[in-house]
């Protein structure tokens, strides 16, 4: 997608905006929605509600903090005497209050409030409760009812008193769960409405647009706002690999004319589950991963041999013809060579443009009865693929992104790439190497001074990493408008 807009601009077309994350050409981030929408002039009204919004939603989160810590909080003498403060004063009094003796004296000491809980839990400092009656030789026990009715907390026993504290906690936490989710709401209503006005605006955005790029996801996430657009005509890049779902939910209902680029050849859509998939063999009734631009070219129509309508570019201008035989043997049989392909010159530093290796090391740490797993490496692949980068960036030829190292699996590419980072090269520019070559082939031990050009490459010390592209096949994507 990203290549596409980059193109348009080329073109001269600058009524775009781009929807989705921050995108990995910088010619693209002022085309943003976000960018753009900042530049959509709001009302009076619009700016008022978006700062009172915002206050409201500032309020709610630290109500809302507030309360969480209240939660966490319930077993806290604090949290107890508050709430007794507010809902039984008198028992609050009692507990909280001076202790007495069985004489009824007041008994003098230096307990901390938060040891009183404790006290009273424990029947310290407070008349021991009297005997209940009985019936029978079984003591008879108090209902919840009848020790909430109890007016006189040093007269329940220790089991009673920790049913009536455990009640207490139960209460506060009831009432701390109630606010929470009435704040929760409220949170949620602001949000909402804040986001129905920041839609306005980047409405009246997209309105003045020529082309919206967006993503399958990204148009998921912005189904609402997309939705209230008049946009007649769809484009589809890579329509090989989206997921039929995913085409047919992209076609908005003022679409009248969809357009689907792509390659039924090439890699199909990627699904998380191998059973769904038409490699499967219980998956091949599913199909999931096949989409509909390879679904409309295999299909017939009928009981005839009409296919859909569908044109293919037989002539490449990318590959040398060495290395485009190898897909000119497997899928492309009619593939014709563009002249100037014939000319590429050289690889620096290879002896040829495509070789094959064969090795048998295993795989690190691979489990040998797992054939499907997705998170294999191999150390010895990497080592060599780091060591031929090396080789590579010393012929001094390859500029940024000029190399790019693909690898089947996630795992592979995520130690490849900690492998390329760790590693440095010093990085001379063509004149100063020239110095340093001459150097070398002298006898003499001597001093060269280097005469810099008006604007000379820049000796630096760069990562590896940083000097290439390292990434899983399925993700390397790679502009087929020759293909």
């Amino acid at each position: 997608m990203d290549q596409f807009l980059v193109d348009l601009l080329k073109s001269g077309v600058e009524r775009i905006v781009r929807l989705g994350s921050r995108s990995s050409e910088e010619k693209l981030e002022p085309y943003t929605l976000r960018n753009m929408a900042q530049k959509v002039e709001s009302t009076w009204v619009e700016r008022a509600a978006i700062r009172g919004l915002k206050q409201d939603l500032e309020c709610t989160v630290e109500e809302i903090q507030e309360l969480c810590s209240q939660l966490a909080k319930v077993n806290h003498w604090r949290t107890l005497k508050e709430y007794l403060e507010q809902r039984h004063p008198e028992i609050c009094n009692q507990l909280f209050g001076a202790a007495y003796d069985e004489e009824g004296f007041e008994v003098v000491s230096h307990r901390k409030p938060e040891q009183m809980v404790d006290d009273w839990l424990h029947s310290r400092f407070l008349r021991q409760p009297q005997a209940h009656a009985v019936s029978g030789g079984v003591k008879r026990l108090r209902t919840m009812g009848q020790i909430l009715d109890c007016r006189d907390i040093s007269l329940l026993s220790s089991a009673e008193r920790l049913r009536l504290k455990g009640y207490w906690e139960s209460d506060i936490t009831r009432e701390l769960l109630g606010n929470l989710q009435r704040a929760t709401a409220a949170w949620k209503s602001a949000q909402e409405d804040l986001k129905k006005l920041y839609h306005e605006r980047d409405r009246r955005c997209l309105h003045g647009a020529q082309v919206i790029g967006v993503t399958t996801t990204g148009l998921a996430g912005q189904a609402s706002l997309l939705r209230k657009l008049v946009a007649k005509v769809m484009v589809c890049e890579e329509a090989g690999e989206v997921l039929e779902a995913h085409t047919l939910t992209a076609i908005l209902p003022s679409v009248e004319h969809t357009i689907l680029i792509g390659d039924h050849l090439q890699l199909r859509p990627h699904i998380a589950n191998y059973s769904l998939s038409m490699e499967s063999r219980q998956g091949a009734d599913y199909a999931l991963d096949e989409s509909l631009f390879e679904r409309l070219t295999r299909e017939k129509y009928g009981h005839t041999s009409l296919q859909f309508p569908f044109a293919t570019l037989e002539t490449q201008r990318r590959m040398h013809p060495s290395i485009s035989d190898l897909i000119r043997q497997t899928l492309y049989p009619a593939l014709k060579d563009y002249k100037d392909t014939l000319t590429h010159p050289e690889v620096p530093g290879m002896a040829r443009r495509l070789f094959w290796m064969d090795h048998v090391h295993m795989e690190a740490g691979a489990d040998k009865s797992d054939p499907g797993s997705v998170s294999k490496s191999n150390d010895f692949e990497i080592d060599m693929v780091a060591a031929l980068v090396k080789h590579l960036i010393k012929q001094g030829k390859y500029v940024k992104d000029d190399i790019a190292v693909l690898t089947p699996y996630l795992g592979q590419m995520q130690r490849m790439k900690k492998k390329l980072g760790t590693m440095f090269e010093i990085l001379v520019g063509e004149k100063d190497q020239e110095a340093l070559d001459h150097a070398e082939d002298s006898d003499e031990d001597i001093q060269v001074e280097v005469k810099l050009p008006v604007k000379p490459l820049p000796v630096r010390k760069g990562a590896l990493l940083n000097e290439l592209r390292v990434a899983t096949v399925d993700n390397f994507q790679v502009c087929r408008s020759s293909m």
